[in-house]
């Protein structure tokens, strides 16, 4: 699992403590099924992702893309 992915499945666990709170509002009926249906969105984004990366050409283009945006010197301290 990437760095990112693993970033996400961090966040989404801190988050997962306090979503289930009564208190909090939520726009769903059913918390545990939207969490569910969240985490399937976020798997089929990571294989297509992975899938991308896959390619050697698409990753050139976008490592490129990156250094000359330079986003390592403006995001990566």
């Amino acid at each position: 699992m990437g760095y990112f992915a693993r970033l996400v499945v961090t966040m989404l666990t801190f988050i997962g403590i306090t979503v289930f709170l009564p208190q909090l509002p939520s726009k769903h009926q059913d918390r545990k099924l939207a969490l569910k249906e969240a985490e399937a969105k976020l798997d089929a984004r990571l294989v297509e992702q992975d899938r991308y990366f896959a390619n050697p050409e698409n990753k050139a283009k976008w490592e490129k893309e990156r250094q000359d945006n330079l986003v390592n010197e403006r995001f990566c301290w």
